[in-house]
């Protein structure tokens, strides 16, 4: 990276428009903290005083924190894990597998839903027929006059008969 910010000042001489130190530190340092590899360094370097940010002062700052992250980096080969611990064409593959069950079984379950949704939107409505045709049946009944029958008066009758002799008969 640093060959390549210092072939860029070099064009930007050659073509008349120098970049500042200033710039060229801030955009290098924007690169840095994108790759996400060096935020405390990033933190550490913006603490100092500005007269020592330089770009130069950031190539010896930079070096020795790469430096110091490559020696004391655990890597996969240290873990015995070698190269299988890389990912490869077939891992990338399972991943893309995966997630495109995973998003088939997404849709699946929206279907699903959706309709189920749909058939408990047609059931609430029916009720709601139902429960008109009953609001409406019963208010018709409730003044209607109730139903004669010969039965309870007779019985009616027959009870007051017995009492008027003290239930003795005969």
């Amino acid at each position: 990276m640093q060959k390549r910010i210092d072939d860029g000042i070099i064009y930007a001489l050659f073509a008349q428009h120098a970049i500042s130190d200033k710039d060229v530190v801030d955009m290098t340092m924007q690169v840095i903290l994108k790759t996400g590899l060096f935020a405390l360094e990033y933190g550490e370097w913006n603490t100092k005083p500005d007269n020592l940010c330089t770009w130069g002062n950031l190539q010896v700052f930079m070096k020795e924190k790469c430096k110091l992250k490559k020696n004391t980096s655990n890597t996969a080969r240290q873990f015995e894990f070698g190269m299988s611990a890389t990912t490869n064409g077939d891992y990338d593959k399972k991943i893309d597998e995966a997630y495109t069950q995973s998003m088939a079984n997404f849709s699946a379950g929206h279907v699903n839903t959706t309709s189920t949704i749909s058939g408990l939107q047609d059931t609430i409505a029916k009720q709601q027929q139902q429960l008109v045709m009953m609001q409406q049946h019963m208010a018709a009944n409730a003044y209607a006059a109730p139903p004669q029958d010969a039965t309870p008066a007779q019985a009616n009758n027959n009870y007051q008969n017995n009492n008027n002799n003290g239930g003795w008969t005969g």
